[in-house]
């Protein structure tokens, strides 16, 4: 039963770290390429999650 509280109370500074990254980003990145960062930094956000799993249930499979 901590998970839950424990998972809430770790979530709140996403959205600190997601306006922060954003705001480095707009002003460190020239405007011409400003969409294919943004998309580049969405893809491997997206990506991680997905091999993790996948990576995770072979371990589970093949090794635990």
């Amino acid at each position: 039963m901590i998970w839950l509280p424990a998972h809430f109370f770790s979530s709140l500074n996403f959205p600190m770290l997601a306006s922060s990254s954003a705001a480095i980003l707009l002003s460190k990145v020239r405007p011409d390429v400003q969409g294919r960062v943004f998309a580049t930094e969405s893809s491997i956000q997206k990506i991680f999650p997905a091999m993790a799993v996948f990576i995770s249930a072979l371990l589970a499979d093949h090794i635990f």
